[in-house]
């Protein structure tokens, strides 16, 4: 059995692995970085660093988010990173077999989606974090990150 955060994302059931998840916070404000791609909304404080904002909704549906009261970022890590997933809701988590999660890898090497979930209610696709972007996506996402990371440091040592 494996655990799993479920959330909603453009009015379909996701999950993500929750051992690859560190926390789920509320969506504050966030800080624009202009010219990246369209999912990439931003930085939010995190922890004392900055973290990187991913619309999930745009990046697997282009479609973008509508900021609600049950709007949620989950951190999670990514190529051993921190980065934020915009969803629209966390739902529950759950515990699913290795039976249930039905591989979807043979069909989509390389994709974001590592599994499919059926249940009774509905069926759930399992993203795998570190494939959701493609090379010039990981790059965009790595230079936002090493950016943050150099002013964190420069400003340490003024201090």
């Amino acid at each position: 059995m494996k655990k799993h955060i479920i959330f909603m994302c453009n009015n379909q059931k996701t999950a993500v692995d929750i051992d690859v998840t560190e926390r789920i916070l509320l969506l504050e404000d966030i800080t624009l970085i202009p010219d990246t791609s369209n999912y990439i909304k931003g930085v939010i404080d995190y922890s004392e660093e900055v973290l990187p904002v991913i619309d999930l909704n745009e990046r697997l549906f282009n479609q973008t988010y509508q900021k609600t009261e049950q709007t949620k970022v989950i951190v999670t890590l990514w190529k051993n990173k921190k980065i934020g997933l915009i969803v629209d809701d966390v739902t529950a988590v759950q515990d699913f077999s290795d039976q249930e999660l039905q591989s979807d890898t043979n069909e989509n090497k390389g994709r974001s989606i590592s599994a499919i979930v059926r249940t009774p209610e509905s069926i759930i696709t399992v993203i795998d974090v570190d494939n959701l972007f493609s090379a010039d996506g990981e790059a965009e996402l790595l230079s936002i990150i090493e950016t943050f990371a150099k002013e964190k440091e420069s400003s340490s040592e003024k201090e």
